[in-house]
């Protein structure tokens, strides 16, 4: 029986949802379905499938490593009990692609050679018809973009018996594990040259670090206490020497990306220097000096001219860092704030995006409020005015929370 519950899809991920949902209820016996989405677009869709669709037996088959015989693990699911939908996660994990990748990066003419493919692609390619005839239930393959590139490729007469390609919006967003693997390598070759002399712990435990943060900003959707607890437990590594290699990453990732994957990772690790510097806000210096480095960093790839309204939401996250800042002089440091909240409001203008102005309106008024420089009558009056302003668009009526704080 069939229920319509697809709130936890955002709107433009509906569509793709009830689609799916159509396809795997009135599905009978074998058939093989592709559904390229996020690793939290998969944990939300696996949630509804089995709330949704009650009347079918679904299960989920996940894939942790390398395997050269996807067959016999189906066949052990299925045996175990019937089931109608099984849901197969983590194939990339299953097809060793960080390793392809890299060997790709190192040598593009070997890593397509035969030889160096995985086991398990000529076992799907070679088996297919056992698949078919042996197993009543639906495969749905939940794939990266670029696992699905791969198996186009690599695997063909597999894939050519699939039932359809279903393809969740990824927002902007990509897979860093399409990229960690090629870009570490490039960064291992700076390390000699850029990377000073003051680095207490190993590159690699850095690397290790900063992959995990990035992994952990993108598949949890910023799940705060998750980032929160692994910067508690790594607060020795959270120095200047990570802020240095945080930079030296970023840059270079970039530097090879289209404009589209550029300004996705940026998002990824602006989203994750924000939950750093808000890790015990005000009191570790550390962790705001990273978010300030990541933050200017990402500035850099957002040009005023082609991404203004990333550009002054990066430069007004910057202006609140600095308004928190430890080192260095207080007084400075808010003048800073104020410069970069000004800046901002180049860009969001009333007129243009009323509750952004707002919001920067709002920093800015509390930046005047703590200002040091200046005479403090002065300073209050133009605090008092900038929250005036920002009161405009906080009626009670309309953001009654923000109207009694402002």
């Amino acid at each position: 029986m069939l229920t319509s519950n697809s709130t936890k899809f955002k709107s433009d991920e509906q569509e793709s949802y009830l689609r799916l949902k159509r396809d795997l209820s009135w599905r009978e016996g074998f058939g093989i379905l592709f559904v390229r989405c996020t690793p939290v677009q998969e944990k939300r869709i696996i949630e509804e499938i089995k709330q949704d669709i009650n009347d079918k037996t679904i299960d989920v088959l996940k894939l942790d490593h390398s395997i050269d015989n996807l067959y016999d693990l189906i066949e052990e699911k299925v045996n175990d009990n019937p089931i109608d939908i099984l849901v197969i996660s983590g194939l990339e994990k299953s097809l060793a692609l960080d390793d392809y990748i890299k060997r790709t990066l190192e040598n593009p003419k070997k890593a397509y050679q035969r030889e160096a493919l995985a086991s398990l692609l000529g076992h799907l390619n070679w088996q297919r018809e056992r698949f078919r005839d042996d197993f009543n239930c639906c495969l749905v393959f939940t794939v990266r973009k670029y696992t699905l590139k791969y198996l186009v490729r690599r695997a063909p007469d597999f894939f050519d018996w699939r039932s359809g390609v279903i393809e969740f919006p990824v927002d902007r967003d990509i897979d860093l594990l399409q990229y960690y693997t090629p870009f570490k390598a490039n960064i291992e070759q700076q390390k000699p040259q850029q990377i000073s002399q003051d680095i207490v712990h190993s590159s690699d435990e850095y690397y290790d670090l900063l992959k995990k943060l990035l992994l952990l900003e993108y598949e949890n959707d910023g799940d705060l206490q998750a980032i929160h607890d692994v910067v508690e437990s790594n607060a020795d590594k959270l120095n200047s020497s990570f802020a240095k290699i945080l930079k030296q990453w970023l840059l270079k990732t970039c530097a090879e990306l289209n404009p589209e994957e550029k300004e996705a990772i940026a998002g990824i690790v602006e989203s994750l220097c924000l939950d750093i510097a808000e890790y015990n806000l005000g009191k570790s210096a550390n962790n705001l000096e990273i978010a300030i480095t990541g933050l200017e960093t990402v500035l850099q790839l957002r040009p005023r001219e082609n991404l203004s309204k990333e550009w002054a939401k990066t430069i007004n996250y910057i202006g609140t860092v600095y308004s928190f800042r430890i080192v260095g002089d207080k007084a400075d440091n808010l003048e800073k704030a104020i410069a970069c909240y000004q800046q901002a409001l180049t860009v969001r203008t009333f007129e243009a995006f009323p509750e952004k102005w707002a919001i920067t309106q709002n920093n800015l008024g509390i930046a005047y409020d703590d200002r040091i420089k200046g005479e403090k009558a002065e300073n209050l009056e133009d605090a008092i005015a900038c929250y005036q302003q920002a009161l405009t668009v906080y009626t009670f009526e309309a953001f009654p929370e923000k109207f009694a704080m402002t």
